[in-house]
């Protein structure tokens, strides 16, 4: 009588082995692009929200000092400088995503910071704006999105001007 050599089979082929790993890749490589996606929109909602936290502290110190300070197209001077307010840290870009730029102008009478967005520079690409006239918005007044910060179709066009076109 002949006696069959069955082998025990213990563990996986190589080719198994393989396939899984190449599955296991697939999915990691879509779930990064994914949060990729995710975490831009983080720091643009970041963005906007600092952006409105300066309203609320440009209206307080309005009613400290009566008016929006001294006239200015730089983050760093004016009533941008206030600390009790708390405009100065707002306006600090370390606070912001890392490659966000920021517009501020004041005139006394009325105020407005824009930021880029992610993926914006001062000449191109998305950005945000608010002022004292209440406006928080990414596009011009007629729709067309902002592109960039100080150039033509930008908040500004100009830049530092005390308001979002």
């Amino acid at each position: 009588m002949r006696f069959l050599n069955i082998k025990n089979k213990n563990g996986f082929t190589l080719i198994e082995l393989l396939v899984v790993v190449a599955i296991i890749g697939l999915l990691a490589s879509i779930v990064l692009t994914s949060l990729s996606s995710s975490r831009a929109k983080g720091n643009n909602a970041k963005v906007k929200n600092q952006l409105l936290s300066i309203r609320t502290a440009a209206e307080l110190y309005y009613n400290i000092d009566g008016n929006y300070g001294a006239t200015t197209t730089s983050c760093s001077a004016g009533m941008f400088t206030n600390t009790v307010s708390g405009l100065a840290a707002l306006v600090t870009v370390n606070n912001y995503p890392s490659g966000t730029l920021l517009d501020c102008g004041s005139n006394g009478n009325s105020w407005s910071v824009a930021a880029t967005l992610n993926g914006g520079t001062a000449s191109s690409g998305p950005s945000w704006c608010v002022d004292s006239t209440g406006v928080s918005r990414g596009t011009l007044i007629n729709g067309t999105t902002y592109n960039g910060l100080s150039v033509t179709g930008g908040p500004h066009n100009n830049p530092g001007i005390p308001y979002c076109l």
